[in-house]
């Protein structure tokens, strides 16, 4: 930027004096928010960026949007008037898409600081048998060593299939700005940019964890987003029709699957980052009664909390459910301009008018999720038995989020970052274990969506 800035008592042309090939081939290395910066020096830059917004933000979207497949996917759902139909997801990541560069994030001395609570927390299990299977692992050491884990595992997990278009490679094809605008590729990337600024501070809360996302975390957290704005465009902006007769749009069947075309490191990095961001919903924008009692030191009463906080435990986890069916960017600009609304009425007011349906349910983004890990984990127990949900063969449970590792960010542990690679091979899988097991399709994830509330009882 120090080159923009044209010095009043400097002699000579100025940046925006250069001839506009200059211009642009200069443009082409500075980020989005340069670029934004950039068209604000005058209406000459301004115009020259619009003009050719196709070449000077191609090369830029190639190094800060990825992966360009899901991207493009919410340029086609932001510029739509009417929200596309989903007949075609590649969301799938190939293997070249994921970053190589650079080592596990998580460095020894944020290990050292995290204590022997954060290892027992990875190290649990998520049921009930893992005393019995620990000693079947003990009998033999071998099988815990993560080239056995691969072999034993992956052997039967389905790859993703190779016919995979255009959309899933690393970078942008030819004619990609066909039918785009140039405000609405800057508004989303303007959007993502500012979600990954606020997602360092929700995802580090505490101070001593405190630290940036690596440049592959940042990949993830960009890949969950890119799938959230697509489900929540589908699946929560909408009339709630779970009963309906259309398969297509909102049933059970295609939201299943629409998170099944993920692999179980992808639910991982959603779950991860869905959590963290609906933690940070119910404590900074619809926090409990219980939690503005705590905030204040219990010096307020039930009565007086109950002005600013949002019902009690069963109420808030619905109303907190509730708001989570906003759109990505409707929920950042509340956590960022939280200050702006004084009142809750003023919160639900917004929240009614971004989703006039907001209340006919709660999202069902988070149950989606955890239904097609279950699924996943009852094919593993069918094919290897139980010791295939063991600590030492499976991801930690869904509940430990947010954590300082796991998810979009690395695992403390080698042998757990490794279940990555295993188990981003099992796109699709686990597709016929629930409809036999809860009533058909019909009655899957119908039974299992409340009406939602925004609006808490009085009656303290």
């Amino acid at each position: 930027m120090a080159l923009l800035q044209r010095n009043a008592n400097a002699s000579g042309p100025g940046f925006e004096d250069l001839p506009v090939e200059t211009i642009i081939d200069i443009l082409q290395y500075l980020d989005i928010s340069t670029i934004s910066s950039v068209s604000k020096v005058s209406k000459r830059l301004k115009k020259i960026i619009e003009t050719n917004w196709v070449v000077t933000l191609r090369p830029i979207i190639n190094r800060e949007m990825t992966p360009i497949g899901p991207f493009l996917h919410v340029l086609a759902v932001c510029d739509s008037k009417v929200t596309p139909p989903l007949t075609k997801f590649h969301f799938a990541v190939s293997d070249e898409d994921v970053p190589s560069s650079g080592e596990q994030s998580a460095s020894d001395d944020d290990d050292s600081t995290t204590g022997d609570e954060e290892e027992d927390d990875e190290a649990s299990s998520s049921g009930d048998d893992d005393t019995d299977v620990e000693t079947d692992v003990e009998t033999d050491s071998d099988d815990d060593s993560p080239g056995n884990i691969d072999d034993a595992l992956a052997i039967k997990i389905k790859s993703p299939g190779s016919g995979v278009d255009h959309l899933a490679t690393g970078v942008l094809p030819d004619r990609w700005a066909e039918g785009l605008s140039y405000n609405t590729v800057m508004r989303v990337c303007r959007f993502i940019k500012a979600w990954e600024q606020e997602f360092h501070r929700l995802r580090f809360a505490c101070p001593h964890h405190r630290r940036t996302l690596e440049h592959r975390e940042l990949f993830r957290l960009r890949h969950a987003i890119y799938v959230w704005w697509r489900y929540a465009c589908h699946f929560h902006d909408r009339a709630c029709v779970l009963d309906g007769e259309d398969e297509n749009a909102d049933s059970p069947i295609a939201r299943m699957d629409f998170v099944r075309q993920f692999s179980t490191s992808q639910l991982h990095e959603l779950r991860d980052m869905w959590e963290t961001i609906k933690s940070a919903v119910g404590r900074e924008i619809c926090p409990s009664i219980a939690a503005v009692r705590r905030k204040s030191g219990h010096v307020l009463s039930w009565a007086e909390a109950a002005r600013v906080g949002w019902g009690d435990a069963v109420e808030n986890s619905q109303v907190v459910r509730t708001m989570m069916k906003l759109r990505p960017e409707d929920i950042l600009y509340l956590l960022v301009n939280r200050h702006r609304f004084a009142t809750k009425a003023s919160i639900i007011q917004f929240a009614r008018f971004k989703n006039p349906w907001i209340e006919d349910s709660v999202e069902t983004f988070s149950d989606s999720i955890q239904w097609a890990v279950w699924e996943r984990e009852r094919q593993l127990v069918a094919e290897y038995g139980p010791r295939a949900l063991h600590r030492r063969w499976y991801f930690p449970p869904l509940g430990f989020y947010p954590r300082p590792w796991g998810g979009i960010v690395d695992y403390k542990k080698a042998e757990t970052e490794q279940l990555r690679d295993v188990y981003s091979r099992d796109t699709g899988a686990g597709t016929h274990y629930w409809i036999d097991d809860h009533g058909g399709p019909r009655r899957y994830l119908a039974r299992q969506a409340p009406t939602g509330r925004l609006v808490v009882s009085r009656g303290w």
